[in-house]
């Protein structure tokens, strides 16, 4: 009996240990994607899900990125800017649509705050290239409305011989299905 009393209390110290109290899901944040290429013999680059509220693998995951960056090059290969690009999911398209830019981010950042309701006649899974001051609208996969509020757009570097982009975002999403983007 004392031996059963012993394993019970171990199982029930050991289920407490393993479990893990998961990270709260906001509407809002500021977050920075990167080009920036990862990996040992698989190169690959992280995205954001907006839905997961994390950076994911935009290859060899099973968790699916809502938003990640293309490089935009010129033909000699030189590094001139970023697209937005995500990926297509037949049975739920998702994409991109340009609201307005601004020439500078006292503009943008009042047109964010007004921003109220979701806005996207056409969508498209690519952007052209996005700049700083600029106001998006993103439909997720699942089917959640994103604003999205572009803060800087810069080249960056870690040293190495290849530079990567880097563009600092401020969004906020609405997970009832409206097109409510009242924050």
């Amino acid at each position: 009996m004392r031996l059963i009393l012993i394993l019970f209390t171990s199982l029930i110290f050991l289920a407490a240990s393993c479990k893990k109290d998961k990270p709260e899901i906001t509407q809002k944040a500021d977050i920075t994607l990167s080009s920036k290429a990862l990996g040992d013999m698989v190169y690959y680059k992280l995205g954001y899900s907006f839905e997961l509220q994390k950076y994911v693998k935009t290859i060899l995951s099973n968790e699916i990125s809502d938003i990640y960056l293309i490089e935009e090059l010129t033909t000699t290969g030189n590094l001139t800017g970023a697209r937005f690009a995500s990926k297509e999911v037949a049975e739920h398209p998702s994409g991109f649509y340009l609201n307005n830019s601004f020439t500078n981010s006292a503009d943008a950042l009042q047109f964010y705050e007004n921003y109220n309701i979701a806005i996207a006649p056409q969508i498209s899974i690519l952007t052209d290239t996005v700049k700083a001051n600029q106001v998006w609208t993103f439909k997720t996969w699942m089917e959640h409305y994103v604003k999205i509020l572009i803060k800087d757009v810069r080249k960056a570097s870690d040293g190495s011989s290849i530079d990567f982009m880097e563009v600092d975002i401020k969004y906020f999403i609405q997970r009832d299905g409206s097109t409510n983007l009242t924050e």
